[in-house]
């Protein structure tokens, strides 16, 4: 005898979280997300996670730019190479954050509430 989940996790609602794993593009959906009444707390969850990455990458990216044009000729070039790694390392992880939510397995309602306690 197989149980029915009676709440069935939407998928409209999967691809909603994973838009914001989208690299750089995904910042606007994630600060809409953030605003939307009533919040839905795994939504939120990825979006903030998706605003600290987006958002850490794009002080360093500014910070090491800035670096490299200020300093010296050698300081330079190590910045810039430093720069392009840490950029891609940016974008790898959105690729890997991105799959991740699309492969996720669905959950049944018990297993959801008891991440939105450990949530609490």
């Amino acid at each position: 005898m197989s149980a029915q989940d009676p709440f069935p996790e939407d998928p409209f609602e999967r691809l909603q979280r994973s838009l914001v794993f989208l690299p750089v593009l995904g910042l606007v959906p994630a600060l809409g997300f953030l605003k939307q009444l009533p919040p839905s707390d795994r939504r939120h969850r990825a979006s903030r996670q998706a605003l600290r990455l987006t958002g850490s990458w794009l002080l360093l990216y500014c910070l090491l730019s800035l670096g490299s044009t200020i300093g010296p000729e050698l300081w330079s070039l190590r910045l810039l190479y430093l720069n392009g790694l840490f950029t891609s390392g940016y974008f790898l992880t959105c690729i890997w954050l991105l799959w991740r939510q699309l492969q996720a397995p669905q959950t049944t309602p018990r297993e959801r509430s008891k991440l939105d306690r450990e949530t609490d």
